[in-house]
């Protein structure tokens, strides 16, 4: 009687779950939902993944360019104290129309006046010869340049902090994308083995062997196995998307996001 009562709870559960499931199969075939929790492995190239990130984060690049904008204002403050020597030169000629010419003349004849003016007029050229010598320094401008070399090797220093910084995220982030493949192909495992039991409980059940309860027990770690393979899949695609978002690379479609293929 215990075991009669017992196979006709499991089969009234049985329904119930088979109700259900067909009620979200149909809801997903509604909204045209597909869900695919197939772990794909996704080879990526640690190397790549340093190198892409350094070459393209913008922390690095802003870093990089002020770096830069400071050698630049060492150079300007550093000529100041330099000899300069300017050459220039100049070539002019005018041409000026007549004034006996009456007012009311035509184009014609005021280009023409100022034609013969320019051929009659002689040419005015000349060069200019710049020599500046600095003759003395109050020691202002070589503070100057000492204030501009400090922050020249201040921004090296933030440079190659952020430089830093950025590859101990990188690395972080692809430790985490190993520890999450890891799991889910243990917990992928797992759930198998969950299956294969719940599978022979219920033969078993069937055979009279176990009760409804040992059967449920199997089905609760069945279905325990199943949400923790879930949860993995989902930090696996988490930390691959991280990965993406930390290097600037599509490691599934294998193409940078910031540079020209």
């Amino acid at each position: 009687m215990t075991a009669v009562a017992d196979r006709r709870a499991y089969t009234t559960t049985l329904d119930i779950d088979g109700e259900h499931d067909a009620t979200v199969s149909k809801v997903l075939t509604v909204h045209r939902v597909q869900v695919d929790t197939t772990v794909r492995v996704v080879p990526v190239d640690e190397r790549l993944a340093l190198e892409h990130g350094l070459r393209n984060r913008a922390e690095v690049r802003e870093s990089q360019i002020t770096q830069r904008l400071s050698e630049i204002t060492l150079k300007e403050v550093d000529a100041r104290r330099a000899f300069l020597i300017n050459l220039s030169g100049f070539y002019e000629f005018t041409g000026i129309s007549e004034e006996t010419l009456p007012f009311n003349s035509s184009l014609n004849m005021l280009f023409r006046s100022r034609l013969d003016d320019l051929e009659r007029r002689p040419r005015n050229r000349g060069v200019f010869l710049n020599l500046t010598v600095p003759l003395w320094d109050s020691r202002v401008n070589r503070s100057k340049v000492n204030a501009a070399v400090a922050t020249v090797r201040q921004n090296e220093l933030d440079v190659q902090e952020n430089q830093r910084l950025v590859e101990q995220s990188i690395r972080a982030t692809l430790t985490r994308l190993r520890e999450a493949q890891g799991r889910v192909d243990v917990l992928g495992h797992s759930a198998d083995v969950a299956r294969r039991s719940c599978d022979i409980s219920l033969a078993r059940f069937d055979n009279g062997d176990i009760t409804g309860q040992e059967l449920a027990l199997d089905r609760q770690r069945l279905t325990q196995a199943r949400q923790a393979y879930l949860e993995a899949f989902i930090q696996y695609q988490l930390s691959l998307a991280d990965l993406k978002r930390q290097t600037l690379y599509d490691f599934v479609q294998h193409h940078s996001l910031v540079e020209n293929p």
